[in-house]
């Protein structure tokens, strides 16, 4: 028989001749549950983290959002369009920095999965994602300016060109 706190598990053979497993096959199982593995475990704690993280920021998100709409609408009412200007230089800037301190927690977060070594890697590339977004915004905005300075120019020449006025001989009318 087995000892107290032991439990034998005898497999029967399928085949109908009846012949249990002799007891030197059998297995003994102790009363150890395994919970997972503590990789698992950390992989499943570092997703939950991440899905609160992106609720967060869905929340921050709508929130934030609804309150710049009516701070614009609040200084388009009063034609103070310096200050809205002012406001959302500020917005922008602010929005940009939690935005890549976000990435980066993020990121150190999955990473922490596989310990600290995996923490700093990913804070590492969580930095590096945040620069090339921020390098793609500014280069974006560059290349926006570019294009309203350009346009504005034109606008200009032509409004010159149709009025009759020449910059070569500075007359109106001749030199078209």
């Amino acid at each position: 028989m087995a000892q107290s706190g032991e439990i034998i598990i005898r497999i029967i053979n399928e085949s109908g001749g009846g012949e249990s497993v002799t007891p030197d096959e059998t297995e003994t199982v102790t009363n150890e549950v395994a919970v997972g593995d503590k990789s698992t475990n950390n992989l499943a704690t570092a997703a939950y983290v991440t899905m609160a993280q992106k609720a967060a920021r869905d929340l921050k998100t709508v929130v934030v959002s609804n309150a710049l709409k009516h701070q614009h609408w609040y200084y388009k009412m009063h034609d103070n369009y310096i200050a809205n200007e002012q406001m959302e230089i500020a917005t922008s800037i602010i929005g940009k920095t939690a935005s890549a301190g976000a990435t980066i927690l993020s990121f150190a977060t999955m990473g922490s999965a596989a310990g600290p070594i995996g923490a700093a890697v990913g804070a590492a590339v969580g930095t590096a994602i945040a620069a090339v977004n921020i390098g793609q915004d500014v280069a974006g905005n560059y290349i926006r300016e570019r294009l309203k300075l350009t346009q504005m120019a034109e606008q200009l020449s032509y409004n010159r060109v149709r009025a009759g006025y020449s910059l070569s001989a500075g007359s109106v009318g001749e030199n078209r």
